[in-house]
C-alpha cells in the first residue's frame, strides 16, 4: 500500500525531469494528433542498419486519409560480436556496448573488448530487450545513452557504479517493473534516494519509480517538471504544483489516466505539448495567472474536462490544445490571449457560449470546429482573421457579429451552421473564403459589404432560407457555386464592379425572377442561372464576350432574350466534346437562331423550343 500523498524527492529539488512510466515497444515515441488520434499500424523495417549505418523502423497511420508515419532509428551494429555488439570510439581507444544475440535474462556487461576498456553503454542498446530482468554495469562505464534500458520493462534492478557520470535522456523509460536504483556511494555524480535516481548536488530528477500512485506532491524547489516526466502513471490520481515550478515539460504528465485533478502553482510560465493529453479522468484545470503559453495538444483528450480557465498572462493558446475535450462545457479566455490556434477547441461538443476578448487578433484554422452546442460566441474587436473552417458545423449558433477589424473570413469558416440566422459582415472584410456560409440554412438575409472583391466559391450555397442578398459595389469576381441552391432568393442585383459570374453562381435559384446582369461582366460561367426556371427577362450586356455551356439551362420561363454583344462561336455554349445543342446555354434551338444569317445582337423570342428575332 502507498500512502495517498508521496513527496516526489528531497525539498531541496530544483529541477525535475526525464521520464519514469511504461509503454509498449509498439506505441508511438511522439504522439501529434491533428483532427484524428492516430491508429499506428504494426512496425516493418525501411532500412536495415549495418555495422556503420544506422537503419531505421516505419509505421503507419491506419486513419482513412491519413499520411502520417512515424520513424524509430535502429543503431548500427558496429561489430559483431555476440552476445553483445561493440563499436570503436574515442579515437579507437575504447569500445561501446550494445545487445547482440543476447537472449539471457542476467545481462552481465563486460568491461574490456579486445584488450580495450569499454566505456559507453550506447544509446538504445537494450531498447525494449523484455527478457532482461538484472544488469551488471562494470566500473570501467563512464556513460549510459539515450534510451539505453528502454521499456525493458521486467527489469528489476540495476546499480550504477561510481565511474558513471553521464546518463542519457530516458535510459529507464517503460521500465515498469524497476522499483528502485542503487547508486555506489563513492559516485560524485549521482545518487539513490529512497530508489529515486537523482544527480548530485540534488537538482534534478532522472528516474521516479512507476510504482508511484494517489497524490503526488511536487515539493517547494522544484522549478521544471521535464519531458515525460509522469508519462503513463495510471495510479496517480492528483497533482499539487508548488509555485517554485515554472515550466510543464513535453508529455509530462500525459496518458495519465487515473488523474482527476490538477492544482498549477502560481511560478508556472509554460505547459509544454501534450502535457496533460489523454488525461481522461482530469475534470477541470485553473491556469495561474503568470502563464504565457499552452503547448500544442495541452489537454487534447481529456475527455472528463468540464472547465477550463485561461489567464489573462497567457498570449498563446497552441494547435489542438483542448482538443477532443467533448465535455468541456465553461472556458474562460483572458484579455490577454492574441492567438488561438488551429483546432484549439476542436470537438468540444458541450460549449454553449465563447468569448473572444479584444485582444485575439487571430483565430484559427477549425479553431472551434464542431462545437456542436455553441450558440453564442463574441468576436473581439482586434481580430483580423478567422481561419477556414474556424467555426464548421457549429450547428447550434444562432448570430454572428463580426467585428470591423476583421479583413478576412476564412474558407468553411461558418460551414453547416444550420441554425445561423444571422451575420454581420463589416467594411473592412476583403475576401469571404469559399463554403464560407455553406449550408447555412437558416440564413435570411446578407449584406456584401463594398470592401469585399471576391465572393468564394460556395461560400452561400445551400442557404436554402437566403432572401436578400446585397452584393457591395467592389466585388469583382462571384465564385464558383456562390449561390447554388438558395432557393428563396426571388432577385439579385449584380453591381457594375463584377466582371465573372462563375459557373454554378445561381445554380437552382428557384424563386429568383429577376436577374441585372451589369456592363461590366466579361463572363456567365457554365450552369450559372442553370435552373432558375422563374426568370422571364435576361439582357446580355454588350461587355459579356462569353457564356458558359447550360448557362440558362432548364429556365422554362425564361420568354426574351436580349442581346447587346457579339459572341463568337467557340465562347457561345463552352461546348464539352462537340456536343454543342446538348450543351447549349439556352433551352431550345437560340444557339442555333443566334448564328443564322440574321441572327446576333438584338431580341430574341421563345414560343416552346422555338425562338426568333423580333
Amino acid at each position: 500500500m502507498f500512502t495517498k500523498k508521496i513527496l516526489v524527492c528531497l525539498q531541496v529539488l530544483p529541477v525535475l525531469v526525464f521520464s519514469l512510466a511504461f509503454i509498449s515497444c509498439d506505441e508511438p515515441r511522439e504522439y501529434s494528433p491533428k483532427t484524428h488520434s492516430h491508429r499506428w499500424g504494426e512496425w516493418s523495417i525501411k532500412d536495415e542498419p549495418s555495422e556503420t549505418e544506422n537503419g531505421e523502423e516505419i509505421r503507419r497511420c491506419l486513419f482513412p486519409g491519413c499520411v502520417e508515419n512515424e520513424k524509430i532509428v535502429i543503431p548500427s551494429l558496429g561489430i559483431a560480436t555476440e552476445p553483445f555488439t561493440f563499436m570503436l570510439i574515442n579515437g579507437g581507444t575504447a569500445f561501446s556496448v550494445a545487445r547482440g544475440t543476447l537472449t539471457e535474462p542476467e545481462v552481465i556487461i563486460p568491461d574490456t573488448h579486445e584488450g580495450l576498456p569499454v566505456i559507453a553503454i550506447k544509446n538504445n542498446a537494450f531498447w525494449c530487450y523484455e527478457t532482461m530482468t538484472s544488469v551488471y554495469i562494470p566500473d570501467s562505464i563512464t556513460s549510459i545513452g539515450r534510451n539505453a534500458f528502454y521499456n525493458c520493462v521486467n527489469l528489476e534492478e540495476i546499480t550504477i557504479p561510481a565511474s558513471v557520470t553521464s546518463i542519457g535522456d530516458n535510459a529507464f523509460f517503460g521500465c515498469k517493473n524497476l522499483t528502485s536504483i542503487d547508486v555506489e556511494s563513492e559516485n560524485k555524480n549521482y545518487l539513490s534516494s529512497g530508489g529515486i535516481l537523482c544527480d548530485k548536488p540534488t537538482t534534478k530528477i532522472i528516474h521516479i519509480p512507476a510504482v508511484l500512485g494517489g497524490e503526488i506532491v511536487i515539493p517547494t524547489g522544484v522549478t521544471s517538471i521535464g519531458e515525460k516526466a509522469f508519462f503513463k502513471m495510471e495510479n496517480i490520481t492528483g497533482v499539487l504544483i508548488e509555485d517554485s515550478v515554472t515550466s510543464i515539460g513535453i508529455e509530462a504528465f500525459a496518458n495519465c489516466a487515473g488523474l482527476e485533478y490538477v492544482t498549477i502553482g502560481s511560478g508556472v510560465k509554460s505547459i509544454g505539448n501534450r502535457a496533460f493529453a489523454n488525461c481522461e479522468n482530469l475534470g477541470e484545470i485553473e491556469i495561474p495567472n503568470g502563464a504565457t503559453s499552452i503547448g500544442e495538444n495541452a489537454f487534447f483528450n481529456c475527455t472528463s474536462l468540464t472547465s477550463a480557465t485561461i489567464p489573462g498572462s497567457v498570449i498563446s493558446i497552441g494547435e489542438n490544445a483542448f482538443g477532443n475535450c467533448f465535455n468541456l462545457e465553461e472556458v474562460t479566455i483572458g484579455n490577454g490571449v492574441i492567438s488561438i490556434g488551429n483546432r484549439a477547441f476542436i470537438n468540444c461538443e458541450n460549449i454553449s457560449a465563447i468569448e473572444i476578448p479584444n485582444s485575439v487578433t487571430s483565430i484559427g484554422s477549425s479553431a472551434f470546429y464542431n462545437c456542436t452546442a455553441l450558440t453564442e460566441v463574441t468576436i473581439g474587436n482586434s481580430v483580423i482573421s478567422i481561419g477556414d473552417s474556424a467555426f464548421y458545423n457549429c450547428v447550434s449558433l444562432l448570430e454572428v457579429i463580426i467585428p470591423s477589424s476583421v479583413t478576412s473570413i476564412g474558407n468553411s469558416a461558418f460551414n453547416n451552421c444550420s441554425a445561423l440566422a444571422s451575420v454581420t459582415i463589416p467594411n473592412s472584410v476583403t475576401s469571404i473564403g469559399n463554403y464560407a456560409f455553406y449550408n447555412c440554412s437558416e440564413l435570411t438575409s446578407v449584406t456584401i459589404p463594398g470592401s469585399v472583391t471576391s465572393i468564394g466559391a460556395y461560400a452561400f450555397a445551400n442557404c436554402y432560407m437566403l432572401e436578400e442578398v446585397t452584393i457591395g459595389s467592389g466585388v469583382t469576381s462571384i465564385g464558383s457555386g456562390a449561390f447554388r441552391y438558395c432557393e428563396s432568393l426571388s432577385a439579385i442585383e449584380i453591381p457594375q464592379s463584377v466582371t465573372n459570374i462563375g459557373s454554378s453562381a445561381f445554380y437552382n435559384c428557384v424563386s429568383l425572377l429577376e436577374v441585372i446582369i451589369p456592363d461590366s461582366v466579361t463572363n456567365i460561367g457554365s450552369s450559372a442561372f442553370y435552373n432558375c426556371y422563374n426568370i422571364l427577362e435576361i439582357i446580355i450586356p454588350d461587355s459579356v464576350k462569353s457564356i458558359g455551356a447550360l448557362a440558362f439551362y432548364n429556365c422554362h420561363n425564361l420568354l426574351s432574350v436580349t442581346f447587346h454583344s457579339l459572341i463568337t462561336e467557340e465562347n457561345f455554349a463552352g461546348s464539352w466534346n462537340d456536343f454543342t445543342d446538348l450543351y447549349s446555354p439556352f433551352d431550345g434551338d437560340l444557339r442555333d437562331v443566334y448564328f443564322d444569317e440574321d441572327g446576333g445582337k438584338g431580341t430574341y423570342i421563345r414560343d416552346g423550343d422555338e425562338w426568333t428575332k423580333e
